[in-house]
Parts: structure tokens; C-alpha cells; sequence
């Protein structure tokens, strides 16, 4: 997997596990309040490294999106601890009851240039404003790169069909087509904080702090 760290020179640190078919372009307008270290791309072999010394970090804290809700559960011997952790529409279980349904795998397997900027509108953002801004800083990825990442996601979750993580604070949009909320409900049981948008929400913040506050 890849990473990227923005040093905003803060005391505290967030770790993020990116979503599918992403990487730090797409998050730069929130990343703010702390110094941040994303982790996007997912390979099968979960090669996995700590690029700073979290040490020197008052406080760490964890938010985990989309398809990245699995990885605080493979990962957690070789993750600092944390302060506070949160999961935004993100499935611990990937695929099937609880994470993506086999239409929606079909769906993201059909996309190409043609008909990627309705799937944005439809599915990932809920009105012109979050639309411009992920267009805006839309992610450097080929499709190919993507629907690599999301053949490594499968082989992923096959290998941990149970895992499981527990997350101090669990967001689902309401209006999210991905992953419901009934199906994080379902799964995280009535801890789940329902919140406005669609499967990318960041944008109606002006910070991920807000996810830990």
C-alpha cells in the first residue's frame, strides 16, 4: 500500500486508511488540525510501514473510510495506540451483507471515462458543491490501478471473512449507495452515529477533527 504524510507541524497525528480507488488528493481540503498520515492503494501482500516517529506525537488518532475499515483489524500489532479511532462508511467486512453488494462490485467494474463523472454525482457526492471540489482534487489513478486495488480487495477480504475491529465512533451517511446504513447497523449494532451525504461526506467538514470531537 502507499502513503502519504502532510506535516502541518501539529502536536497530534491522524492515520487514515483511504477508501477504494483514492489517494491524497482527493482528502487535501479536511486535513487539517492535525499532521496526517494516509495510507491508500491496498496491495495483497498488506506491505505496511510507519514513515514517522509517532513517539513524538501527543496524541494519535485513527479514521478509517470506506474499503480502509478493514485494515485497523489486519494491522493492529504493528499500529501505535491510539487516542480515539472512527470509521466513516467504512465496512470492516468488505463484500457481501455487511460492505459492497455483488451489483455495486459490477457496477465499479464497469466504469470508465465515459460514465465515471455520473457515478461521482450519483453515488459518491450529494450536491454540485461536493461534486466541483472532488472534481477538483480528484484522484491520480488510472482505472487500471483501480480495479487492480479492488481485485487485492477481494482476495483481501476472502482471507478475513471475520474479522473485526471496534471502532470508539462509527459514521454512516444516510444517503450513502456504497455501503448502507442499515448494513453498518447491522453490523456495528446502535453505536452507529447516522450524519448527512453520501458515500463521500468529507467534504460538508472543514476538518476530520470533527469525526473525533
Amino acid at each position: 500500500m502507499k502513503y502519504f504524510f502532510k506535516n502541518n507541524k501539529k502536536p497530534d497525528l491522524c492515520l487514515v486508511f483511504c477508501g477504494w480507488g483514492t489517494d491524497e488528493n482527493l482528502y487535501l481540503p479536511v486535513l487539517k488540525d492535525f499532521d496526517y498520515l494516509l495510507y491508500f492503494d491496498y496491495d495483497k501482500e498488506l506491505k505496511f510501514e510507519l514513515p514517522v516517529d509517532c513517539n513524538k506525537y501527543k496524541n494519535i488518532y485513527l479514521l478509517s473510510y470506506s474499503a480502509g475499515g478493514i485494515f485497523p483489524a489486519l494491522l493492529k500489532d504493528k499500529l501505535p495506540d491510539f487516542t480515539m479511532t472512527a470509521a466513516v462508511n467504512a465496512s470492516v467486512r468488505l463484500f457481501g451483507e455487511y460492505g459492497l453488494s455483488d451489483d455495486t462490485v459490477k457496477l465499479i467494474r464497469g466504469l470508465n471515462s465515459s460514465n465515471y463523472l455520473d457515478f461521482r454525482k450519483q453515488y459518491l457526492t450529494e450536491n454540485e458543491e461536493e461534486f466541483e471540489l472532488f472534481n477538483k482534487h480528484q484522484p491520480l489513478r488510472s482505472f487500471e490501478s483501480c480495479f487492480r486495488e479492488l481485485d487485492n480487495l477481494l482476495y483481501i477480504a476472502k482471507q478475513n471473512k471475520d474479522c473485526y475491529y471496534s471502532y470508539d465512533k462509527i459514521y454512516s451517511a444516510k444517503n450513502d449507495k456504497m455501503i448502507s446504513f442499515d448494513a453498518q447497523k447491522n453490523f456495528f449494532g446502535n453505536n452507529v452515529i447516522k450524519i448527512n451525504g453520501g458515500h463521500f461526506p468529507f467534504y460538508r467538514y472543514a476538518s476530520l477533527k470533527e469525526f473525533f470531537s
